[in-house]
C-alpha cells in the first residue's frame, strides 16, 4: 500500500473523509470499547461525488487504514446495515487524523473567507442556501450549548431537493466553516433527521450569523433583479390533435375527452417549475401532488395511467421505481434502456398534460456528480410511502444496493408489475 502522502486525489479524500467519520465516533466512545460501528452507506444522496457513500468505496477505504495499522478489524453487520470498526488506540489514530488534516489543507485549497466569498457563488446555490440557512437559524434560536441539533428533512423547504440539502450543508461545514454537518438519522422520508452541531464558544456561530447576513443581502439582490427581467416566454402550446369523424367512429373524440379529463384540478402559477413539484406515494395507487401552496390526492385513474384491465400501467409502475431510487435511476443494459426510453418519454407527456407545465420534467439522460454514469432523473421531487412499496419487501439476492442490483431489481419489478412498453 503507498503511503497516504502518494495517494491519488480521489483515494486521499476516500481515507480523510472515513478517518474523520470514525474520528467523531471515537471522541465520545470509550477506549475500552470493543467496537464502533459507522453506517455502510451515510451519505448515500451527497453531491460532493469525493465522498465514499457508496459501500464499495467505504469498504476500499477502511481496507487501507486496517493495512496500515489505523484500523484493526472491521465487519459489516448487515441486519443494521453499519459497518463495526476497532480503530488504533486513541492516541495514536487521533495524531494520524491530525496528519491528514495537514496533508488535506495543503493539497485542496479550501475557498473560505477571500477565495470563497459569497458573491462567487451562483444565484441558484445561493436561493437554496438562503432558505436551508434560515431553517437553520430558527433551530439554532431555540437550541442552548452545546448546541447539537435535529432537524427533521420536511422542515427544510420543499423547493429544495434533499440531496441539495445534504451536498449545501455539507459545503457550510467544509467551505466555509459556519457549523458542523454530522450525519442523517432515520430510514422513512417522514423520520429522516439532520445532526447539526455547532462548536463550544462564539467563533462557529459568529461565522454562521455573517455567513446569514452575506446570503440575504445577495438574495435580496437576485430577487430585485429579477423583478426587472421580463417572464420567460413559454414554448408555445402543443397543436390540437385533429378530430375527424369516419362513419360515427369514437376514437377521436375518445382523445379530445382524455385531455379534458386528466387535469390536475388546481391552478397553477404560470412560471411553475417542475423543481416546485413534490409527488408524495400515500400507498401503492395513489400519490399527493404538491406545487407551491396547491395539494391534490391522485390516482392513477386520475392521471391517466391506466393499463389493461383498468390496471395501473407499466408507466405508474415506472413512477414508483423512480420514488423509491430518490427520482433517478441508472439502465446499464442497452436493450433495456431502449425499453425505458419509449416509457420516459411516454411518461413526460402524461406528466405535462396533466400538471399543464410545458417543460419537460426530466433532465436530459447524461451523467452527474451524484451519478458517474447516464441516468433518468425527474426534475420533481419524489418520495415513496412512508411503509414502502409492497414489491420492496421481496428477498433479494444481494443484501447491498448497488448499481448493478439497483439495474437488476428494475427489470424484475418492470416485468412482473406491467411487462409491456407503453404505446
Amino acid at each position: 500500500m503507498l503511503p497516504v502522502e502518494q495517494l491519488s486525489d480521489m483515494n486521499f479524500l476516500h481515507i480523510y473523509y472515513i478517518a474523520s467519520e470514525i474520528k467523531r465516533e471515537v471522541e465520545i466512545t470509550p477506549d475500552t470499547k470493543e467496537y464502533i460501528e459507522i453506517s455502510d452507506n451515510t451519505y448515500h444522496n451527497a453531491t460532493n461525488a469525493s465522498y465514499p457513500y457508496l459501500y464499495k468505496n467505504r469498504e476500499q477505504a477502511i481496507v487501507y487504514l486496517v493495512s496500515i495499522g489505523m484500523v484493526l478489524h472491521y465487519w459489516h453487520f448487515s441486519e443494521s446495515r453499519k459497518i463495526r470498526i476497532t480503530p488504533a488506540e486513541q492516541q495514536v489514530f487521533f495524531s494520524f487524523c491530525s496528519k491528514l488534516a495537514e496533508l488535506y489543507n495543503q493539497r485542496f485549497i479550501k475557498p473560505n473567507e477571500g477565495k470563497a466569498k459569497v458573491n462567487t457563488l451562483a444565484d441558484e446555490q445561493i436561493e437554496k442556501l438562503h432558505k436551508i440557512i434560515e431553517t437553520v437559524a430558527i433551530a439554532l434560536s431555540q437550541s442552548h450549548p452545546p448546541h447539537i441539533i435535529y432537524i427533521p428533512i420536511v422542515h427544510f423547504s420543499q423547493e429544495v431537493q434533499q440531496f441539495d440539502i445534504i451536498g449545501l450543508l455539507y459545503k457550510l461545514d467544509k467551505d466555509f466553516g459556519a457549523l458542523e454537518f454530522g450525519k442523517m438519522v432515520g430510514v422513512k422520508p417522514a423520520e429522516k433527521e439532520l445532526e447539526i452541531r455547532f462548536a463550544s464558544g462564539d467563533t462557529m456561530i459568529n461565522a454562521f450569523v455573517e455567513l446569514q447576513k452575506n446570503v440575504a443581502t445577495r438574495y435580496l439582490q437576485i430577487i430585485a433583479n429579477r423583478k426587472q427581467q421580463p417572464l420567460p416566454v413559454a414554448p408555445p402550446k402543443k397543436e390540437p390533435l385533429e378530430v375527424r369523424l369516419v362513419h360515427g367512429s369514437q376514437v377521436a373524440v375518445a382523445k379530445t375527452e382524455e385531455e379534458r379529463k386528466y387535469k390536475f384540478p388546481h391552478k397553477l402559477p404560470r412560471n411553475i417549475r417542475w423543481e416546485q413539484i413534490t409527488f408524495q406515494f400515500i400507498d401503492e395507487n395513489k400519490v399527493l401532488i404538491s406545487g407551491r401552496d396547491k395539494k391534490h390526492e391522485a390516482t392513477y385513474k386520475d392521471i391517466g395511467l391506466i393499463g389493461k384491465g383498468k390496471e395501473p400501467s407499466v408507466l405508474w409502475a415506472f413512477l414508483k421505481v423512480l420514488a423509491k431510487y430518490n427520482g433517478e435511476i441508472t439502465i446499464r443494459d442497452a436493450d433495456a434502456k431502449d425499453a425505458y426510453v419509449k416509457q420516459v418519454e411516454s411518461l413526460s407527456l402524461k406528466l405535462e398534460q396533466y400538471m399543464g407545465i410545458d417543460f419537460p420534467p426530466f433532465f436530459p439522460y447524461k451523467a452527474s456528480l451524484e451519478k458517474p454514469i447516464n441516468s433518468y432523473k425527474a426534475k420533481f421531487a419524489i418520495y415513496p410511502p412512508i411503509k414502502g412499496f409492497a414489491f420492496e419487501g421481496k428477498p433479494k439476492a444481494k443484501e447491498d444496493a448497488n448499481e448493478e442490483s439497483l439495474e437488476d431489481e428494475i427489470k424484475a419489478f418492470m416485468n412482473e408489475s406491467a411487462p409491456l412498453i407503453a404505446d
